[in-house]
């Protein structure tokens, strides 16, 4: 094999080698297991909602986002029309990735900002629901719903 041959070779490995680790160098997320219960413990707020909104947040529009939901059952915090919360922008930076017209349970941290919106992170246990989903069912009951569930009508009327 002549040097031009190990040259080339040796090249194609290295980029083989950076395409392969690459992706797993460039993730910043990376999260240990939490509990249920830890959950409990550290959350200001906990219900399920709807996202009706996702922006990017006013202080810090490069890194973090403006979730606002529509709640459906709330077991912490306190009821309101649209609750909100802010995230990381993306997975890498640990932020949730909400979808609009997605419902989702939410455990809220204290605010990042004093006088800001509760935040959570993909660390913790904020996910999308689905039938059967244990968290809300080891959670129980709710201790509020909203009053009436707004019509199409009225969330049209509104985002007009």
């Amino acid at each position: 094999m002549n040097a031009w041959s190990c040259l080339h070779f040796a090249a194609g490995v290295f980029t083989l080698l950076i395409a392969l680790l690459a992706p797993r160098l460039s993730s910043a997320c990376s999260c240990i297991e939490v509990t249920l219960e830890q959950e409990l413990e550290r959350s200001v707020a906990i219900y399920t909602g709807v996202v009706l909104t996702v922006e990017p947040h006013p202080s810090d529009p490069n890194w973090w986002v403006r979730v606002g939901l529509r709640p459906v059952s709330m077991w912490r915090g306190e009821m309101a029309e649209i609750l909100y919360v802010v995230t990381p922008i993306n997975e890498a930076a640990c932020g949730v990735h909400f979808e609009i017209g997605t419902e989702y349970l939410v455990f809220a941290y204290p605010a990042v900002w004093p006088g800001s919106d509760p935040s959570t992170h993909l660390c913790g246990r904020t996910h999308a629901t689905y039938p059967g989903d244990p968290d809300i069912a080891a959670l129980g009951p709710p201790i509020a719903t909203p009053a009436v569930a707004p019509t199409w009508g009225a969330l049209k009327i509104r985002y007009r």
